[in-house]
């Protein structure tokens, strides 16, 4: 196959980041194990965040669904003052 692959499909990301096809951009968590191994290795390390914690980000003029924006309004309300 010759080209760019594109595809949502996380099984085949993997696959094709271990197989030295192309990068892969995940939850680190979830590649841990790649890592360990060293099927994997992380790049572009200084531009990646270092905060603990889970990030939401969304344009703020976005025509979000009422269920997104109830989403959004608790999860702030949650983390209403936790740094």
């Amino acid at each position: 196959m010759h080209g760019p692959l594109i595809t949502d499909n996380e099984t085949l990301m993997l696959t094709m980041a271990e197989a030295g096809l192309g990068l892969l951009y995940a939850f680190e968590p979830t590649i841990v194990q790649q890592l360990k191994r060293g099927t994997l290795r992380l790049v572009l390390e200084s531009y990646a965040a270092r905060v603990d914690g889970f990030f939401l980000s969304f344009p703020n003029r976005a025509q979000g669904s009422p269920a997104f924006r109830a989403f959004v309004d608790v999860a702030r309300e949650v983390t209403e003052g936790k740094t």
